[in-house]
């Protein structure tokens, strides 16, 4: 998923009168996502969990998607605990489609 500025306003509008900062993390050219926090101990958990997904059932995650457009993060938790707080199923709050194939260094932009 591309993150347009269209959802970005939009995202803005919704957040920014509760005092809630944004961020748009870009991890590779087709798979963008807004988050209200981050951490790059949190995040790194997400994604490790993704490619062990793919690493465990490739019949099903070759073209893994995820419906992810709210993922938050909270500092306390981490790698260990990260998939026992926040199942998978708990992170997919929006029916917008993302893919998970051509991973990066995660570049973080505060919106």
């Amino acid at each position: 998923m591309v993150v347009t500025n269209e959802l970005i306003e939009q995202l803005k509008k919704e957040h920014e009168p509760k005092g809630e900062k944004l961020y748009l993390i870009k991890l590779s050219p087709t798979l963008q996502f807004v988050v209200k926090r981050v951490t790059r101990d949190g995040f790194l958990a997400f994604t490790k969990w993704a490619r062990e997904r793919v690493r465990e059932n490739p019949e099903k995650y070759t073209e893994a998607r995820l419906a992810i457009e709210y993922f938050t993060v909270y500092p306390q938790i981490t790698d260990e605990l990260y998939s026992e707080l926040l199942p998978p199923q708990e992170t997919i709050l929006s029916e917008k489609i993302a893919e998970i194939n051509g991973y990066t260094e995660p570049e973080v932009v505060e919106l």
